[in-house]
């Protein structure tokens, strides 16, 4: 069974009183989780860090945000993102405790994915494991934007 900081968990930690969420199965032991996540308003302050976990976490805005910042506790950054359009995505490394500041209301779709599938994925098909996902914060993902139905 997945763990990890996605569905309720993921809600609770943000203080929402709701979220919804599926958990994905493509393969044996693999498995995938999306957790819709909607604040009107955003956060008065920067979130809560996550206690690092061996996974990546998607963050897929369903419509475009007026302020996005988002870093790294462990690296004490935290950036703002100039350009951020619907479909507009941001790759957290959950072993770095990512934090994020919305100051504004989000909508947006968060894609958690353990490493264990992502080296399970590299493993079978002969190929490198995937040490780090980049991606400039806010670079647009069509295929993402349109996952959420």
């Amino acid at each position: 069974m997945l763990q990890g900081m996605f569905g309720q968990r993921l809600a609770e930690h943000f203080s929402l009183l709701e979220s919804s969420s599926l958990v994905l199965s493509p393969g044996r032991n693999s498995q995938v989780a999306l957790t819709r996540m909607r604040m009107p308003n955003g956060f008065p302050g920067p979130t809560p860090h996550i206690p690092p976990e061996k996974a990546f976490s998607i963050s897929v805005h369903l419509r475009r945000p007026d302020s996005v910042k988002a870093g790294n506790l462990a690296r004490r950054t935290l950036s703002s993102v100039t350009e951020w359009d619907a479909g507009g995505i941001q790759i957290f490394d959950m072993e770095s405790e990512p934090v994020a500041l919305r100051t504004s209301g989000f909508d947006s779709v968060h894609v958690y994915i353990p490493r264990s599938v992502i080296n399970r994925f590299s493993d079978e098909h002969e190929q490198k494991r995937v040490r780090n996902l980049h991606c400039t914060p806010g670079t647009k993902d069509d295929v993402m934007l349109h996952w959420h139905g």
